[in-house]
Order: structure tokens, then C-alpha cells, then sequence
């Protein structure tokens, strides 16, 4: 049986907003579980050329005024990934396989743009508004009872934020030519690497 929430509740939350300090909060928040698990490079050489080479792209951007964090996880995986806030992580795997420096910067780049568009807030506002959309829905109606239905919901949910996913993506790349190129670095090596 689903517990009946107030309508004015529901409202409220979907129209919540996520301000720049709970961004920062919950970037380190998940940024200290990933670092607990996931095998990050110590290597001061290592990790102070890669905050480096992201602080030279970052300090470029809109969002300038945060204190980034890049890190190098030590995987042959070829791949990188952004908390919000200001946390980056590129994989060993990434780095191997970048033949220029303009790959690697153009991949830092990226993720970069990802923060600066703050995409993983927006996406957990999306995901809020939704939650509250369907708790409204179930709440009024008994639809929500079937098993069959709350798959249908999941499903639609998952195809619905997937083309925001694709859109995040370009969009990342675009701010990764500009702010590369702001930096000084060539962002001929954003297409060349992916």
C-alpha cells in the first residue's frame, strides 16, 4: 500500500533546487565512498600533473570559483567519469591510450563541462520532479499497484532521462573545445580521442 503524501509536499519538493554548497557537499561526499573503493594513484608526480593539467582547463571555465579535485584511478579501463562539484576522475587506461596531450586535456576538458554545466544536478532535479509526478499519480489512483505498471514507470522514466544523457553529452563537448582552447591547448584531440 503506498502511504498517502500530501500533494502541497510533493510540489514543494519538485521545485526544490540544489545551490552550489550542496553540490560541493554531495560531490564530496561521493568523491570520499569512490576514493574509499576504487584504486586511486598516490604517485604525487602522477596526481599532481593531472590536477595540474584539469586546474590549467578549469580556472578557464564559468565555474572557475570551485575548488576542483582530479584524480587518476588505476585501471586499464579507458574511461573517466565527473562528480558534481568539481571532482574529476580519469582512468590509467585513459591516459595510456591518449597518443597527445591534447587527447588527455580534451578528456579532462569534457568532464570538466560536465561539472560546469552542473548535469548530474540537473539530472537529479529531472529525477526529483519525476519521483514526484508518479508519487502524485499513484497516490490518487490505484495504478501503481500492479507490478506490471511500476516496470512500465521505470521504463518510460529510463528512456526519458536517456536523451537528456545524449544531450549532456554534446553539450560537454562543447564546453570542452572552448574551455581547452581558453586553456591553450588544442581541442582537436577531443574527436580524436573518442
Amino acid at each position: 500500500m503506498i502511504r498517502k503524501i500530501p500533494i502541497f509536499l510533493l510540489l514543494a519538493l519538485a521545485g526544490c533546487s540544489v545551490s552550489q554548497d550542496q553540490e560541493v557537499e554531495l560531490g564530496r561526499q561521493n568523491a570520499d565512498e569512490i576514493n574509499a573503493h576504487l584504486p586511486i594513484v598516490t604517485d604525487p608526480a602522477i596526481a599532481g600533473y593531472i590536477q595540474g593539467l584539469g586546474e590549467s582547463i578549469a580556472k578557464k571555465t564559468s565555474r572557475s570559483d570551485l575548488e576542483w579535485h582530479f584524480y587518476v584511478v588505476n585501471t586499464k579501463d579507458v574511461n573517466a567519469f565527473a562528480l558534481p562539484g568539481g571532482f574529476v576522475y580519469v582512468n590509467r587506461g585513459l591516459i595510456e591510450s591518449a597518443d597527445r596531450l591534447d587527447e588527455l586535456t580534451g578528456t579532462l576538458g569534457h568532464e570538466i563541462g560536465h561539472v560546469v554545466e552542473r548535469h548530474s544536478v540537473k539530472e537529479m532535479q529531472k529525477a526529483q520532479k519525476a519521483n514526484a509526478g508518479v508519487a502524485v499519480v499513484c497516490t490518487l489512483t490505484s495504478i501503481c499497484n500492479s507490478g506490471l505498471a511500476q516496470a512500465a514507470v521505470q521504463v518510460g522514466g529510463s528512456a526519458l532521462f536517456s536523451k537528456y544523457s545524449r544531450q549532456d553529452e554534446l553539450q560537454a563537448d562543447s564546453e570542452a573545445v572552448v574551455n581547452v582552447a581558453r586553456a591553450g591547448y588544442s581541442p582537436q584531440g577531443i574527436p580524436d580521442l573518442f
